[in-house]
């Protein structure tokens, strides 16, 4: 549920959170920011899809240097008014399936509900593995509706059509943990752990490392 680029994400820009709290609940959001502050100092950061930077002033708070990225104009506009006093902080138009940025740049990379959004989370993730370092720390978080019932899946599934219309033409993509542990793992990332997080929502938070070159 994070921005893409062209229009459907970049037009909820500034009812954004208010609207994913109606679909997930404060309750899952403040949970996973709750995750991120568990981390050790993250260092130089890249996020990959920071919407309206709901997460990223966590990052900023826990971080040397964070470079958060969108697709949408829209997003970052949003997310520099919430941003504008963290100055360790810097706004980057970006596709996070096609990095502009060299290899091994960034001590960690975080991507937190955004694979979920993208036709092709591989690619992300493989562009996640080659700008982080070796032994860097790639943390994706995405909602899901694993362990849930049908009937409250349905409900999630009309809460989101209600805040946001039909889903994108790519489709949104709700992954199991084993799915997002194999995807983890063909962009040659060493998953450490995968856990599922909330009870009205379920989000999975997945730590995995840069595999060193043998």
């Amino acid at each position: 549920m994070h921005a893409r680029k062209g229009t459907y994400w970049g037009r909820f820009a500034s009812r954004y959170d208010r609207a994913t709290e109606y679909v997930v609940g404060r309750d899952i959001r403040e949970g996973l920011a709750d995750e991120l502050l568990r981390e050790e100092p993250l260092q130089k950061v890249l996020e990959c899809g920071c919407g309206s930077g709901y997460f990223t002033r966590i990052l900023a708070e826990h971080s040397s240097q964070v470079l958060a990225t969108d697709l949408s104009a829209e997003m970052l506009e949003t997310a520099m008014i919430r941003l504008g006093r963290f100055p360790n902080v810097r706004l980057q138009e970006a596709d996070c399936s096609d990095l502009p940025f060299p290899d091994e740049q960034f001590d960690t990379v975080v991507m937190a509900n955004v694979l979920h959004t993208l036709p092709n989370p591989l690619r992300a993730l493989r562009e996640a593995g080659r700008v982080v370092r070796q032994n860097g720390l790639v943390l994706a978080l995405s909602y899901t509706n694993f362990g849930m019932s049908p009937w409250e899946a349905f409900w999630m599934a009309l809460r989101y059509y209600r805040m946001f219309g039909p889903p994108p033409p790519e489709g949104l993509i709700l992954f199991t943990p084993s799915r997002l542990r194999e995807l983890l793992e063909e962009a040659s990332l060493a998953v450490q752990e995968i856990r599922v997080i909330g009870l009205r929502t379920p989000a999975l938070y997945a730590r995995a490392v840069k595999k060193q070159k043998i």
